[in-house]
C-alpha cells in the first residue's frame, strides 16, 4: 500500500474504485501529485502483509526471494 511520509493512504484521492490497485500510469501520476502538493520528497511502500505470505504456495517467486526483515 502506498503512504505518504506521515504514514496515511493516498491512493483513494486518485482511484477510488481501485485505490493501490490502479494501473502503474495513474499510480505514478498520484504519486507525483500527492509529492508535489504535499512537499514530501518520497512516499513510502508498505508491503508489510505481503511478505508475511510470501512463503506461501500463491506468493510470486519473486516475492519468496525477498529477505525477512525485523520489521
Amino acid at each position: 500500500m502506498l503512504l505518504d511520509p506521515g504514514g496515511e493512504r493516498f491512493m483513494h484521492k486518485y482511484s477510488p474504485e481501485w485505490k493501490d490497485l490502479a494501473p502503474r500510469d495513474v499510480v505514478a501520476r498520484a504519486i507525483h501529485m500527492e509529492m508535489e502538493q504535499g512537499d514530501y520528497s518520497h512516499v513510502l511502500l508498505d508491503i508489510a502483509r505481503t511478505c508475511r505470505r510470501r512463503n506461501s504456495r500463491r506468493a510470486s517467486p519473486h516475492l519468496r526471494r525477498v529477505p525477512a526483515r525485523g520489521h
